[in-house]
């Protein structure tokens, strides 16, 4: 098999457009691993329950295995064994050992933090022991394991023959009180077992790090997506090359600019290359029609008298070794057509966005959507687009964008909050890189850091209570629908059909 390094090669063959390996394909036989609890064994109930605990709790596992030098496998068949045998002990933390290492990093701190938070949220029970999660019994038997090699470094693993097995039993599950204490009595104890043969499965990709195989998350992905697209492996030659920049604050703003106009392979150069690796080396398979379309975009907008500028980018950053994290304090920027003018701009903490329309009757309206001092405010002189509106005046009002999720602080549209908490950047190799996955991470903890115990108690009883009150089956509830984002657009009062719990 030919390999230039780390970029992908390989060559397209075979009938019907399909690839064809150009490296040996090995089948090895796995002898399924036996469980600490015997009664387990796989279904999708239960491989869900572990994949959603995992997810929660799962910071624990992965802060003691980051970074370890001892993690993955010595074979591409080996790694996939040890991530099955892990998940056959209901143990999260021998199968992070065999994870990418770079996939886990980007899950670490939030992944710590995040179970605190649910234990703290009462969501899960502080027993919740992640080398021994009990309540799920998951087995694999006999697998017959399959691998094609793609690359030197990356290996697509496929699960051939076999048996799985699960059991769930909600009662054993480490649940927290605020479930323990609403969910109804019969799901509390629900248990269920179920087998089934594995006659074929998806690859499962495995890429080596320093000599070692580990199973990766967004290769597979990748990996999934070019198989049933019948696509040959990517070329080298097209790889996008990390561009990066000499500050966190230049990384950011070279984003944003490179993103206004259209160009999407310097946008990925722009991405940390580790964290991203999977992006850069699949990109080749996407980039030609991506980078044709915004041809075709920016064209249109230049046909059609429409332009788009940003005048200024205000940036500020604080440094914690190889991490930054990058805020905006300020932006201007407009938008000019001929049926649109828009402006928009932030500064000392607040959001201004006006913008002027033709309607569909010819004559024009305006709008804006301000953030002052905490209040949302939003005003307008079409009545179609809905009632202006402050939320520091109206606390109930919604308005026509949302203020909160069954009245979470935290899970709203909070524009100055998502702001505050940044951009998150990595430096790699000498180069600051935006860090897209720890950036979400580190919003999804803020969102829950920013939940009390009480208000996720008040918001699962208004939950419960609507899904658990009694409603006649033919009974309605009118519902105002109303798009604010198109002038002329009808409001109506629609009456939907309820169905009896």
């Amino acid at each position: 098999m030919t390999d230039s390094g780390n970029p992908l090669s390989g060559a397209a063959g075979g009938g019907g457009g399909r690839w064809v390996p150009d490296g040996p394909v090995v089948v090895v036989e796995a002898v399924g691993a036996e469980p600490r609890n015997p009664r387990g064994s796989v279904v999708a109930r239960a491989a869900a329950v572990v994949i959603a605990l995992g997810l929660a709790g799962g910071g624990a596992a992965l802060a003691i295995n980051a970074g370890s030098s001892t993690g993955g496998s010595a074979t591409p068949e080996a790694a996939v064994e040890q991530l099955l045998a892990s998940l056959s002990n209901e143990d999260l933390l021998g199968a992070a050992e065999v994870i990418e290492p770079a996939e886990r990093a980007t899950l670490v701190d939030t992944g710590v933090s995040i179970s605190e938070e649910l234990v703290r949220l009462e969501v899960l029970s502080p027993d919740l022991d992640l080398g021994a999660l009990t309540g799920v019994d998951l087995r694999f038997d006999n697998l017959t394991l399959r691998s094609v090699p793609i690359r030197s470094d990356v290996t697509d693993v496929f699960i051939d023959g076999g048996s799985s097995r699960a059991s769930i039993d909600v009662s054993q599950l480490p649940l927290g009180k605020l479930i323990l204490d609403r969910a109804p009595a019969d799901l509390l104890n629900f248990t269920d077992s179920v087998s089934s043969p594995i006659s074929s499965t998806n690859p499962i990709a495995v890429v080596k790090r320093d000599g070692r195989w580990y199973v990766s998350l967004w290769y597979s992905v990748a990996e999934n997506a070019r198989l049933a697209a019948s696509q040959p492996t990517p070329s080298a030659a097209d790889r996008p090359v990390p561009i990066g920049a000499d500050s966190p604050e230049g990384a950011v703003e070279r984003l944003i600019r490179e993103a206004a106009r259209l160009d999407p392979r310097t946008v990925i150069g722009m991405l940390d290359p580790e964290e991203m690796a999977a992006l850069y080396d699949y990109a080749p398979l996407f980039l030609p029609q991506a980078e044709s379309a915004a041809n075709d975009a920016l064209q249109a907008a230049i046909d059609a008298d429409t332009t788009w500028t940003i005048d200024s980018i205000g940036l500020s950053s604080t440094v914690d070794g190889r991490l930054a994290t990058v805020r905006l304090d300020g932006f201007e920027g407009s938008l000019t057509s001929p049926d649109v003018k828009a402006h928009l701009s932030l500064a000392d903490g607040n959001i201004d966005a006006t913008w002027t329309a033709s309607d569909y009757t010819g004559g024009s309206y305006t709008a804006s959507y301000k953030v002052r001092d905490g209040c949302t405010i939003f005003e307008t002189d079409n009545p179609d687009m809905g009632p202006a509106f402050d939320s520091c005046d109206q606390p109930d009002a919604m308005g026509p964008f949302g203020l909160g999720l069954f009245g979470l602080p935290g899970f709203g549209l909070d524009p100055m909050g998502a702001l505050d908490q940044g951009i998150v950047t990595r430096k790699v190799d000498g180069k600051w890189f935006v860090s897209p996955i720890r950036t979400v991470t580190t919003a999804m903890l803020a969102g829950l850091r920013a939940v009390s115990p009480e208000d996720l108690a008040t918001a699962a009883d208004s939950i419960s209570g609507f899904f658990t009150g009694p409603f006649d089956r033919t009974s309605s509830i009118p519902v105002t629908t109303s798009d604010a984002f198109f002038a002329g657009s009808a409001t109506t009062m629609v009456p939907p059909q309820v169905p009896s719990p």
